[in-house]
């Protein structure tokens, strides 16, 4: 019995030391310049980060939770030292339209613009005024708003026309023929 307890001693000091030495590393900078020191994370941070937004000098590298992993900007890798060259996710690409007249040239999304959207607005109960662009999450949930999340994915359409103004010529044709 003596042997079994010492035996059982041995096996949970020795399983603790292993878990110890097996923490992630990952490189540790904040600011303009990265020196990338390689750090040891705590046991609950499984995650190597990059936390910056595309064409911002100011960048924070170092260990994280999957959690803190999902906010936009943010770019996570889960193996040792791998946040070394690690990017912010690339801006996406959304057609824009304000009007009547929608410009087929792609913009670049700002942060935290993460979605294209297309929203159509009646006017005059004959021309569909179109608006496109790009929109943060939080505002896709607004009414008439449709949000997509891929480069180009809300269409550079033009103006839709309502079933009123197509048939407006075919009226005289109609009450001549």
């Amino acid at each position: 019995m003596k042997m079994l307890v010492t035996l059982m001693l041995v096996y949970m000091l020795f399983s603790e030391a292993l878990q110890g030495s097996a923490a992630l590393r990952c490189y540790k900078c904040e600011g303009p310049t990265c020196d990338h020191e390689p750090v040891e994370c705590s046991r609950h941070q499984d995650r190597c980060i990059y936390d910056g937004t595309m064409g911002s000098p100011y960048t924070v590298k170092g260990c994280a939770t999957k959690a803190e992993c999902g906010a936009a900007g943010r770019t996570c890798c889960d193996t040792d030292l791998c946040n070394k060259d690690l990017q912010p996710p690339t801006p996406l690409k959304c057609y824009e339209c304000k009007g009547l007249i929608c410009d087929h040239e792609p913009v670049t999304c700002r942060f935290p613009e993460d979605r294209c959207f297309t929203m159509t607005e009646k006017k005059y109960m004959v021309l569909a005024n179109t608006v496109k662009g790009c929109s943060p999450k939080t505002e896709c949930d607004k009414t008439g708003r449709v949000c997509c999340d891929t480069d180009l994915c809300n269409s550079a359409e033009v103006v839709k026309l309502s079933l009123l103004i197509m048939l407006v010529p075919l009226i005289p044709s109609i009450l001549f023929i």
